[in-house]
Order: C-alpha cells, then structure tokens, then sequence
C-alpha cells in the first residue's frame, strides 16, 4: 500500500483561529483539492501525523469534511496487526498522551506519539514496514532538518519521501504532483 502521513496545520489548515469552527471553515479548499489530487492520482491512504489526531472532535470534523469532498483514501480500516503494532509502541509517558482518548479514528491510521514527528513517522514504518510499499510525508515542518534526536534511519531516509509545505500558502498543486511522483515513482 501507499501512505501518505499527512499534517494538517500549515498543510491544510492555514488559520490560526481554530476553536469552534467548522472544518469547512479552517481546511483551506484549494489545499484540500491538492490533497485529493495526491488521493486520486495515487490511491494511496491516509495515516494522521498531525497532532490532530490527539483530539476527537478535530477528527471527526475532518473526517465531515474528507467525506463531503468525497476524499476516499482516509477512511478504509487498518489491519489488525497494523492497528496492534501501533499501540504497543505508544510511548505512554508523553504527557500528549493525557490528552489522548481511546477512540477509533476514520483515516486509515495515525502515527504512535513519541519525541519528534520524524520518529513517529518513522516508527509507523517500521511497524508496517510489510504492507507498505511506498510513502510520503506532507508536513510543514522541516523532517529533514529535525535533530532533536538523531539517529540511523536505514532505509527509511526521510529525505526522499518528503515534500514540506510553505506554511503561509499549504499544499499546493506543486506540492501534490512531487508526493504524486514520490509515491508512484520512487522505490
């Protein structure tokens, strides 16, 4: 399968008031239609890296708005190994975690909450590293550039499979066709 690990502050969403919206109202629509593009053209699925998915209520708002706008790689459900795996490497001392409910979400999946988005991201493939074949993350922070915590990443150089967004604009149609190449391309 294709994944892409989707932020959506500075991705889609561009406005800093969120609180009490609709999603229709803060998911910026011509992000949202660069999204798809990727969706359609690649068939790929949907894994949440944002800190989005800490919070209920944000992901059924998008999952509202993903299924008005007829976005169909977010709501297939995981594996059961896939889905376990993911759980077991949580790491239960963030205090994010707190924050956390136990709920099941619409998109695919979402990444485990560690230290940095880089480490999720690349523990999500580690953890499923036999279902998937190719990815790209979608984020507006630099993951190349993160050396909170460096360490060897092997064969899943983040590098090669990131297309960062210009927060001030989101992901635009330039953005969706490098992850389009990235994903329907790059080995």
């Amino acid at each position: 399968m294709k994944v892409v690990f989707l932020d959506i502050d500075g991705v889609l969403c561009l406005s800093r008031r969120k609180r009490n919206m609709k999603a229709s109202s803060v998911i910026d629509s011509g992000c949202l239609n660069s999204l798809k593009l990727i969706i359609n053209s690649t068939k790929a699925l949907i894994v949440l890296s944002s800190s989005w998915r800490m919070f209920k209520e944000s992901v059924q708002m998008l999952e509202e708005l993903f299924k008005i706008e007829e976005i169909y790689g977010f709501y297939q459900s995981p594996s059961s190994s896939s889905s376990s795996s993911l759980n077991e490497n949580t790491n239960s001392d963030n205090s994010n975690n707190e924050q956390e409910e136990d709920f099941n979400i619409g998109f695919y999946d979402k990444t485990p909450i560690l230290s940095t988005r880089r480490q999720e991201i690349i523990q999500y493939i580690k953890n499923n590293q036999n279902d998937i074949n190719n990815w790209v993350a979608l984020d507006d922070i630099d993951l190349v550039e993160d050396i909170k915590n460096i360490y060897d990443l092997g064969p899943y150089e983040i590098k090669n499979h990131f297309v960062k967004v210009d927060a001030s604009i989101g992901l635009t149609e330039e953005d969706a066709y490098k992850a389009i190449e990235i994903l329907n391309f790059l080995k």
